[in-house]
């Protein structure tokens, strides 16, 4: 078992305390999956044929993805409360480990905008580059393949990884493996975003 604390006072009170764990209690497995389904069918609901019923990821996922990087989860210590407020999938490529990758980053609506996303990304990029010795860190970005069908929030975290230094290198059509249970209603494109570290 990997596991790395770190805790980040924040300057309007609390503590986000950050683990970086490969191997998730059957608790931390359902909050992780709880998380990620509440806001992707947040942002990505409207996308799919069946909105309401949209689950990004399932129990098992998350089992599988953690033990094959690791997952990075934040918890909010204040006023004697511990909460579960964000959630990433970290890992280095099993084909080419130079690159790694973060995904079904997700963070409570009522906490976005506080900086604990710069917080996460940061922590991320730190194990992947330092632990793993990635050279670089890539990421998708799903959105509509149609001007006349934009999310905002799309648009607001493809301006803010950009801030963040990630480089838009292409876009894929979308396949709805990962998900198949839940089909696209509208054509959909994967934007990948690099950050080169060498």
């Amino acid at each position: 078992l990997w596991e790395m604390d770190r805790e980040v006072k924040l300057s309007g009170g609390g503590v986000l305390e950050l683990k970086l764990v490969n191997e998730l209690t059957e608790e931390q497995i359902r909050e992780v999956t709880d998380l990620i389904n509440v806001e992707y069918r947040r942002v990505e609901g409207e996308l799919r044929e069946n909105p309401e019923t949209f689950c990004r990821t399932t129990t098992q996922k998350v089992k599988e993805n953690s033990k094959n990087g690791v997952i990075v989860v934040g918890y909010l210590k204040q006023d004697d409360k511990k909460e579960l407020i964000s959630t990433m999938e970290v890992r280095a490529e099993k084909d080419n480990p130079k690159l790694g990758y973060v995904g079904t980053f997700s963070i409570k609506i009522e906490h976005q905008n506080k900086g604990f996303g710069n917080i996460m990304l940061k922590e991320a990029e730190d194990y992947l580059t330092k632990v793993k010795h990635c050279e670089a860190i890539g990421l998708y970005i799903l959105r509509p393949d149609s001007e006349d069908h934009v999310i905002e929030q799309k648009q607001i975290l493809k301006k803010w990884y950009t801030k963040m230094g990630y480089k838009f290198i292409r876009s894929d059509i979308y396949q709805d493996e990962v998900v198949a249970a839940h089909p696209v209603r509208v054509k959909c494109c994967l934007d990948y975003f690099e950050k080169q570290f060498k």
